[in-house]
This record gives structure tokens, sequence and C-alpha cells, in this order.
């Protein structure tokens, strides 16, 4: 065969195949099928990245606000009548230095004060306080001296456990000068009264903020009080309380406390002796609410009485408010050098006793501000061996202590205090009393139905502090002459005075008392002093 014949028989034979192929799917559509697809684009230009320009200065203040949480307090202030005479003497004592006040006045008022201090403030700390004053008035015999050098130190044994001792002498002069009508005569020696103390006392305790079982706080102090008519009397007294925690909301407190007092005078002994156990258990409920429920078994020279001690407190408006509620029992020693203290024209006392309170009460305390502080307080009080006074009905210038067995007591008071640092400082408190039912005597004789104290500090300027004090009181019972029950007098005091730095280590001060020159009786028959200039210097050492 030719090559022409060939490619003939090829391409028939092709032909064949391609036929018999489409013969055999005669169903299939012509399609195109795309598997991906395909877009150009460029590829990113890397560009330079620049830093960001710093922000502008913001120079407004932030304003901070603090949620400080209300703090319920208890006041650390203790009302306290003032004295006739009051002064700048609030200096600090630090440690190693000393200080010393000096000064004269009207009324041949010479008048010293000092102090100095000692300790390295860590492992201990102390100080010595002495004071002088002197005054004569117009009145025949009106005049008195009064002194004392006390001191006080405080060792700490390790970082849980501290050693105290406190001592001093104290000493007071005055006369009777009360006396009516003004043309009697008396030997002044006759009139003296002279009186003596000597004290001392240590305490050893724990401290609160270590984690030890058991906290407590043992003291004990002894007095000797003497007078110019041979009058001798000695005092001891013990307070042993222990406290145990049991978690955060029971808390266990136990103590033992007493004295033992005997008075000698040239005819008569005398020995009053009291003894408590004090038994209680406080329990916090829950964030509002904290009761105590305990019991006070006492012994008051040998008659056992069995004293309640009840409280609870109730915080309210978001803890603002603290408000208070109990019955508590409680006695209030009375000796010889006590009596004093509050009336110094009393006769040796014929008997000694110590007086019982059970009180009701209900109070309201609260912190309106970060520095202002308020509590107001009403109690009905049943009050057992309360001394008065009895003013003799001859000339009146003695007092004769005398013991009411039964009587009540309708107290309403209150005490306010705003406090800002070393800047501000002022006090006030306001106690009204109503007495009845008494069962012996006519009326509570020597003793005030109202009671008024401010006082204020604060600093001006730099180097320059002023106070002011305001002392009010009502008039009290006394009998005439006759024998009848009077009323004496109400009072009003008013002080103020300033203090200033003069150079370096030199301060100066100026006192004026009894600015409106009143001629208030507290006792009756016994004026005080008119209006009082003083002034001096201190010095820094």
């Amino acid at each position: 065969m030719t090559a022409a014949t060939n490619n003939i028989i090829f391409s028939f034979f092709i032909f064949c195949c391609s036929a018999q192929l489409h013969a055999q799917d005669t169903t299939r559509k012509k399609t195109i099928e795309v598997t991906s697809t395909f877009k150009p684009a460029l590829r990113p230009i890397s560009k330079m990245n620049f830093t960001a320009a710093a922000a502008n200065v913001d120079t407004l203040r932030p304003k901070l606000v603090y949620a400080v949480p209300i703090q319920n307090l208890a006041f650390a202030y203790t009302p306290v009548p003032l004295k006739p005479l009051a002064y700048l003497d609030t200096l600090p004592i630090e440690n190693n230095k000393a200080w010393l006040k000096l000064g004269y006045g009207n009324y041949a008022t010479p008048y010293l004060k000092g102090a100095i201090g000692f300790g390295d403030g860590v492992k201990s700390n102390g100080s010595i306080l002495a004071d002088y004053i002197s005054q004569k008035g117009k009145l025949p015999h009106q005049q008195y001296l009064k002194y004392g050098v006390n001191a006080n130190a405080i060792f700490n044994i390790n970082e849980r456990q501290q050693f105290s001792l406190n001592g001093g002498v104290n000493g007071l002069t005055t006369y009777k000068f009360g006396y009516r009508p003004e043309s009697l005569s008396f030997k002044k020696d006759s009139l003296k009264q002279q009186f003596s103390d000597v004290n001392i006392g240590a305490g050893f305790s724990n401290l609160k903020n270590t984690e030890a079982p058991m906290y407590y706080d043992a003291s004990i102090a002894a007095h000797l009080f003497s007078d110019k008519a041979d009058g001798r009397e000695s005092q001891f007294n013990f307070n042993v309380p222990f406290q145990k925690n049991f978690g955060d909301n029971l808390n266990l407190q136990l103590g033992v406390s007493g004295m033992l007092d005997n008075f000698k005078s040239k005819t008569n002994t005398i020995n009053n002796n009291l003894f408590q156990v004090n038994a209680s258990a406080k329990y916090v409920i829950n964030e509002t609410i904290k009761v105590r429920a305990g019991l006070i078994p006492g012994w008051n020279n040998g008659e056992f009485k069995l004293l309640p001690d009840v409280e609870a407190e109730f915080l309210i408006n978001n803890n603002k408010f603290v408000f208070q509620t109990g019955l508590k029992g409680y006695y209030t020693e009375n000796t010889y050098r006590s009596l004093v203290a509050f009336n110094p024209w009393i006769a040796q006392p014929a008997s000694l006793n110590n007086t019982r309170n059970t009180e009701f009460f209900g109070a309201i305390k609260a912190v309106l501000h970060e520095h202002l502080f308020f509590r107001v307080k009403a109690a009905y009080i049943k009050m057992a061996n309360v001394p008065l006074f009895l003013n003799d009905v001859g000339d009146g210038k003695t007092f004769r202590t005398v013991f009411e067995p039964d009587m009540n007591n309708i107290n309403v008071s209150g005490e306010m205090a705003w406090h800002i640092g070393d800047k501000f400082d002022w006090y006030n408190s306001v106690a009204i009393n109503t007495y009845g039912n008494l069962e012996r005597y006519d009326k509570a004789y020597g003793l005030q139905p109202f009671l008024l104290n401010s006082s204020l500090r604060t600093t001006v300027a730099k180097g320059l502090a002023l106070k002011a004090d305001v002392y009010a009181f009502g008039a009290s019972w006394y009998r005439t002459s006759a024998g009848a029950n009077s009323k004496g007098q109400s009072g009003f005091d008013a002080n103020a005075g300033l203090e200033f730095k003069l150079i370096k280590h030199v301060d100066l001060w100026l006192q004026f008392n009894n600015l409106l020159n009143s001629n208030d009786e507290r006792w009756h028959q016994y004026q005080v002093l008119g209006f009082q200039v003083l002034g001096g210097v201190i010095v820094h050492l």
C-alpha cells in the first residue's frame, strides 16, 4: 500500500472513534468550569512610622474624694469644773526638755509652774511637773496657797508589756473666812485649813495591739492625807482587770477592785472599805448591734449588794449615730481627801461611807463631722449614802458632812467637742440635776442643780495662741441662821488669755479672770475673788 492510502485509512479510523464517543453521552451540555479566580493586586508599599507628638500638659488638679468610714468614738473628754484661775498651761512636755512658767498678778499672786521630760520615748518615757500659786483677797483672811510636785514614768519591758510608776506631794492652805457677821473676830490660826497629800502608785499591763491571749492592766495606789488638826487618813486602792477575746464577736471581762481606807482623828477612828468583782460579757450581734451583760458583786463596809451591768448599743443612720441604753450599778468612793477636794471648808468627818448608784440611762452620740462630736444623755439614778454639806447655823464658816441614806436624781447631760489638730479645740459640757425623795434630810445641801463648762483654745497665727473659758453653776440649798432652808446664789465666770512668742525660747503670757468682776458664792458666805489680771514669761530650756 502506498503512503497516501495509509493516510486515508488512519483518518477514517479517528473519525469513527469520535462518532462513537458522542453516541455514548448525548445529554451532556457544553460548559466551562472555573476553579479559581485571579485578581491582580499590587504589593503593599512599606511606609515610615512616625512617633506621636507629646500630649499637652494638664494644669488642672485632680479632685480626689476619700471615703473615710465614720468612727463611733467614745469621748476622751471628762467634764470637770474649772478652777477660779485658768491659765494657758497645756504646754507639751517633750523628752529631755523642760519649760518654766513664771508670773505675777493683782491680789498678791505669785505663780510658778514647770515641767521636765525624760526618757528616749521608746523604752522609757516620763515627766516631772511642779506648780505653786498663792493669793490674798480684800476680805479678812481671804487667802490661800496651793502647791504640788508630781512625777510619772512608763517603762516598756518588751514589745508586749509595760510598767508604770507615779508619785507626788500636794498641799493646800486656806482659811475659813466665810463667817457672818463680819464683826466677829477670830484668831487667824484657828481659821486655818491646811492639808497635805503624799501619794505613790504603780501599774503593770500588756498592750492591746499585740496578739496576746489575754489583756490585763493591774494598778495599785496609796495616799497619806493629813490636816492641821492631827487628822490622818491612809488609803490603799487596787484594780486588776482582765479581758479575753473569743473571736471577733465575743469578749469576756473579769476584774477585782477595792479600797482600804482608815481615818484617825484625836477623838475618832473610821474604817471605810470597799471591794468589788466585775464580771461581764460583750457580744457583737451584727455590725449595728452590740450588747453587754454582767453583774457586779460589791461589799461596801461589809454590806453586800449585787449591782447590774447591762448595756445595749445600736448604730443608726449609716453608723453616724449611736444609741445607748442600759442599767448600770457603781460605787463612788468618799474619803476625807475627796471630800476636801470638793469643799475645802469642811470639818473633820464623823463618819465615812461610799455612795451606791443604780442608773437607768439612754444616750445618743454622733460624729457629725470628722472634727465635731456630741453626746446627750438622760438618766434616772437611785442613790444611797450621798454626802451632803450642812453649813453651821451660827457663824456659817464651817460645813458638816452628813450622809443621806436614800435619794433620787434625774440627770440630763450633754457634751460637745470640736477639735481641729493643734489649731482649734472647743469643748462644752452641761449637766442638769433634779434631786428628790430624800429620806432623812429636807434638801440636797451643797449639791449643784446646774453646771456649764465651756473651754476654747485656738492658734490664730504662728506663735500666737488664744483661750477663753466660761463656767456657770446653779444655786444650791443651805440653811439660814434661823435653821430654815434657802437657796444660795447662782454664778457665772468668764476668763480669757493669750500667749505669744517673744524671742527664741521665750514666750509671754497674759491672763484675765472673772471678767465681770462678780462676787459669786459657790459655797454660802464664801465669795470668789474679783477681776484678776496676771502675766509673765515662759522659758523653754
